[in-house]
């Protein structure tokens, strides 16, 4: 089984899992950079608690040994570990509860790509990926601003192609600053395996009025940042994740928009992205 997405493959055992169409166009190989994570069976998973270091609202458990980093999957309503990811570092390998038979969402949620792209350089961003005539152009701000309603409001009015209601891979290419859609998309229902230039973020606010406010480099670096998937317990990734910001907010335009969910909102970020030499 292999799945691609953002210009890597990864190579995978095969095992039986619950398969929705919706990931069919993710599910292929690639010429890209080949990454291998075996997949097998076990019949238990034993946690000791002296090495748990995280665990999330959504039922996972990080354990840290020395080197070995243990990611144990709960069932969301049974609390059975259903998975488990150990990593050392050269070799990842995901052993799955030979009684469970994981939806094909639960599978590439236990296969921890985000720490992956990660190791490739890549990270992934909470936002709404559309392409317009400009390039890949990303909204991105907390869960419940609009993010999905200014990309459908540019598909209304600007007939354009929504990549992802959600989420966005992030990385460069050479000069190139890049947007790739993945398997992931939050409640939207929207994702397309697509990569595109990237040409400018744009960080949303609610307002009365539509307007485009000035932002330091500071606010643009913390701002990208937040909204980055990190391993909370991986402070190297904590870092790393820090200086892809800082980078990103050098090199890509990074715009606020205080917005109203009507078409005056695409007219005002269209005469900003025109100033950036975005026009047709």
């Amino acid at each position: 089984m292999n799945y691609s997405f953002c210009n890597l493959c990864f190579n995978l055992s095969d095992i039986d899992i619950i398969q929705s169409e919706k990931y069919n166009e993710f599910r292929q190989k690639i010429k890209g950079s080949q990454l291998t994570i075996e997949t097998k069976y076990a019949s238990q998973f034993n946690i000791l608690e002296q090495s748990m270091v995280y665990q999330s609202l959504h039922g996972i458990l990080v354990a840290l040994e020395n080197t070995i980093e243990r990611r144990f999957y709960r069932d969301y309503y049974t609390g059975d570990i259903l998975a488990c990811l150990e990593d050392d570092g050269s070799k990842k390998v995901l052993s799955i509860l030979k009684e469970s038979k994981l939806t094909e969402l639960e599978f590439l949620n236990c296969l921890a790509f985000e720490k992956t792209m990660y190791e490739n350089n890549r990270f992934i961003l909470h936002s709404s990926f559309i392409e317009t005539k400009y390039g890949a152009i990303l909204f991105t701000a907390p869960s419940g601003t609009g993010k999905s309603t200014q990309a459908e409001l540019w598909r209304t009015y600007r007939n354009v192609d929504v990549i992802n209601g959600d989420r966005s891979g992030l990385w460069k290419e050479g000069n190139q600053w890049m947007a790739g859609g993945v398997p992931w998309c939050g409640t939207s229902g929207i994702m397309k395996n697509k990569t595109l230039p990237l040409k400018a973020i744009v960080i949303l606010e609610q307002a009365l009025e539509n307007c485009i406010q000035e932002i330091n480099y500071g606010a643009k670096v913390g701002r990208i940042l937040e909204q980055l998937t990190v391993n909370p317990w991986n402070s190297e990734m904590l870092v790393a994740a820090k200086m892809f910001s800082m980078y990103l907010a050098k090199e890509v335009p990074i715009i606020k928009l205080l917005c109203r969910p009507d078409l005056g909102a695409v007219e005002t970020l269209e005469k900003e992205l025109e100033r950036y030499g975005y026009g047709e």
